[in-house]
């Protein structure tokens, strides 16, 4: 039976973006009521997660923006840009997402768990190099790729994203230090997108092999065939 790990933390409830944003702390209250609704909640390993230290952080982040992001600690409302906000826990919620995110890579890792799932905020795709973006303070996709490549030595490292947040990890990608391959998957719906993606990733000197096809459920288990055989 596969053994999955659920990463979860008061801190990333208490995260708020302010009344009426769509990401708020709803969107983990219907997952929770759903794993308890189902009893799945008895079946996956709870991962208490820790905090993502400042080395890690940098791994892909500017030091300078890891200060800007920290220093709006305890301040009630600090606006990063017109749909990305603080309150006076978001930095240490943000530094705990990161931290869930390496927490589970660890595990899986060491064969203490097979899959993990990081159910945590503020979320961490949209972030830039030293800039807050889509609601994201830090990028945890991110630093998740460089420290499993530094750490484990990781060579090949599968994505399975929306063309909207594509470049965004691959800019980000490209400032880790250590090289590895970028497999994408993701449901790109026109030709000069696909073009466009090619060219950036070309541009980036990034080994990247893209699979242009829609992300559907049924479809996940030839997506990993696939990267498997690669």
């Amino acid at each position: 039976m596969t053994k999955l790990g659920i990463v979860l933390d008061k801190l990333y409830f208490d995260h708020d973006n302010g009344m009426g944003h769509p990401e708020s702390q709803e969107r983990l209250f219907a997952i929770v009521d759903m794993l308890r609704e189902t009893r799945l909640f008895e079946e996956v390993v709870r991962i208490e997660p820790r905090d993502a230290t400042k080395e890690e952080i940098t791994l892909v982040h500017d030091p300078k923006y890891f200060d800007l992001i920290q220093s709006t600690k305890g301040k009630i409302r600090v606006f990063l840009d017109p749909d990305t906000s603080t309150c006076p826990v978001s930095f240490d919620a943000a530094v705990r997402a990161v931290g869930g995110m390496l927490d589970a890579t660890d595990k899986v890792m060491k064969g203490e768990i097979d899959i993990a799932f990081p159910l945590v905020r503020p979320p961490g795709h949209h972030a830039e190099r030293n800039r807050a973006m889509g609601f994201c303070l830090f990028n945890n996709v991110a630093v998740g790729a460089a420290y499993a490549s530094k750490v484990y030595g990781v060579k090949r490292i599968l994505m399975l994203i929306g063309i909207f947040i594509m470049e965004m990890v691959l800019r980000i990608c490209f400032m880790i230090p250590q090289r590895f391959s970028i497999f994408l998957h993701t449901n790109i719906p026109t030709i000069q997108e696909q073009v466009q993606l090619t060219k950036s990733a070309y541009k980036m000197d990034l080994d990247i092999q893209s699979m242009f096809q829609s992300t559907q459920v049924w479809e996940i288990k030839n997506i990993l065939k696939s990267f498997l055989r690669s």
